[in-house]
């Protein structure tokens, strides 16, 4: 089985650096890239074609509302509220 491709995007650098430290950690997941803002996000996802792509909602407002506007590949988007 493949590992898990996930992009990490969070406008917090020591946030978005410890979740990737940790995700690294699981054998079945692999971070393929970071971003800091939804643009750029956008962008990775394009580029680099992961699986999920793990976003703050405040890093990603508009995302909150239409997860994949703008992402023409399948991505799986989960929102978390806290």
């Amino acid at each position: 089985m493949s590992a898990i491709r996930v992009i990490v995007v969070d406008d917090h650098a020591l946030f978005r650096r410890g979740l990737i430290e940790v995700l690294s950690q699981e054998p079945n997941i692999e971070v393929v890239g970071e971003a800091s803002d939804g643009r750029e996000a956008i962008q990775k996802a394009m580029e680099l074609k992961p699986d999920v792509v793990f976003c703050s909602t405040s890093s990603c407002p508009s995302w909150t509302v239409t997860p994949r506007w703008s992402i023409s590949a399948p991505i799986p988007v989960s929102e978390t509220r806290g």
